[in-house]
């Protein structure tokens, strides 16, 4: 979707081909902004790499 639009900005306009595909502008400008820049990326919800920093549980009931 993002391809489409950057491919046809220029004639259209961001905003209205995004109202006629039914598609948030800011999704499409995030998505542009982490393919620019992928360490803004969000971080993930989760995955191994998260385990290393996750604080231990505790039991409610301890």
């Amino acid at each position: 979707m993002t391809a489409f639009i950057e491919e046809h900005r220029k004639m259209y306009g961001v905003e209205p081909i995004c109202r006629t595909l039914q598609f948030a502008p800011s999704t499409y400008y995030d998505r542009r902004a982490v393919a620019r820049l992928p360490l803004k990326a969000p971080p993930a919800e989760s995955g191994p790499e998260l385990e290393l920093v996750k604080p231990p549980c505790r039991n409610a009931h301890d």
